[in-house]
């Protein structure tokens, strides 16, 4: 039987000593590129997670979220992965190309080996891009090399000397984001030890070294994504439920920062009887106290303290940060 410890033997007094040696600090390395974010939303490339049940919002709070994400150009290019696409209005305004849209749920596996692979052609695309304005530059001041001439030569199909194409001024850095819906139990979220997704959701942040954000709908918590998937997410979107059984299983893979009677103050509190409201938990947040809960994506929600008659005292604010 396991003995319980006391608060007072935590508090042990603990001695230390420095001395010299390897100091736990960042290391020196080249800054990654990673997509630019609006204040008000999260950083990327992350995992986010939407849980509720149908007719709850999740594809219209997903379609909201990359909406704004596109607007301030974090993301060039969308792939969803739904068999109901034809049928779900909210996904159809995220500019998805007709080519980047699976709907066959029997196939979705080899919808994710696409996927990576089309990434996998994003960073080529982007560096012979690169590769082309340099030679391209290099040879309007007379300075290209014999293998620059000739990837101007090949990339215009020609062996003029003189008409060689102009390269566009800015040349964006690959973002891509994929959207999953209306896929629980399936393939996807299989046992399966070699299951592709599962190797891209512990890889998104650097697949191919462009990374690649993921927002996956679900209808249930625990029986609707394997435990990896959830231990890799960066924000949850909780949507009304009456089954406390799921809250439950939510706060103890996710809230271990309050008590579980002030998660369910603060689930409360979010939902605030609207059947469309959701609680976000961002576990990506500088500020722990006040910022990892919200009440949708604008409004901060958090436990001030404790009130008199031992309830939580609620506190909210809106979001207002310019983007």
């Amino acid at each position: 039987m396991t003995k319980e410890v006391s608060e007072k033997e935590f508090n042990k007094k603990v001695k230390t000593q420095k001395f010299k040696g390897v100091k736990n600090e960042a290391v020196k390395c080249k800054p990654k590129k990673t997509p630019k974010a609006p204040k008000h939303l999260f950083k990327l490339h992350t995992v986010a997670v939407f849980v509720g049940n149908i007719g709850s919002g999740k594809t219209n709070a997903v379609s909201l979220e990359i909406q704004a994400y596109n607007n301030y150009g974090s993301f060039n290019r969308t792939f969803i992965i739904s068999p109901t696409y034809e049928y779900n209005d909210p996904l159809k305004l995220l500019g998805a190309d007709k080519k980047d849209i699976y709907t066959d749920r029997l196939n979705a596996l080899s919808a994710i080996a696409d996927i990576k692979h089309k990434i996998l052609e994003m960073k080529y695309e982007y560096e012979e891009a690169v590769e082309y304005k340099i030679a391209y530059k290099a040879w309007k001041k007379g300075m290209d090399t014999p293998k620059q001439f000739a990837i101007l030569q090949r990339a215009n199909q020609t062996t003029d000397t003189t008409g060689f194409k102009k390269p566009p001024k800015h040349i964006p850095w690959p973002s891509p984001c994929l959207v999953i819906d209306d896929m629980s139990h399936s393939d996807i979220y299989g046992a399966q030890r070699s299951n592709d997704f599962v190797n891209l959701v512990l890889t998104c942040r650097h697949i191919h070294g462009i990374g690649c954000s993921l927002f996956l709908l679900l209808q249930s918590f625990k029986t609707g994504a394997q435990k990896v998937v959830r231990q890799n997410a960066r924000q949850f979107h909780i949507f009304p439920t009456h089954d406390y059984s799921q809250l439950k299983s939510m706060y103890e893979d996710l809230a271990s920062v309050v008590s579980y009677e002030d998660f369910i103050s603060l689930y409360k509190c979010a939902i605030d009887g609207n059947k469309h409201n959701f609680l976000t938990i961002d576990m990506t947040a500088d500020d722990e106290k006040k910022k990892t809960f919200r009440r949708n994506f604008d409004e901060f929600i958090w436990i001030e303290g404790m009130g008199v008659d031992g309830k939580a005292e609620i506190e909210s604010k809106e979001v207002n940060i310019n983007v």
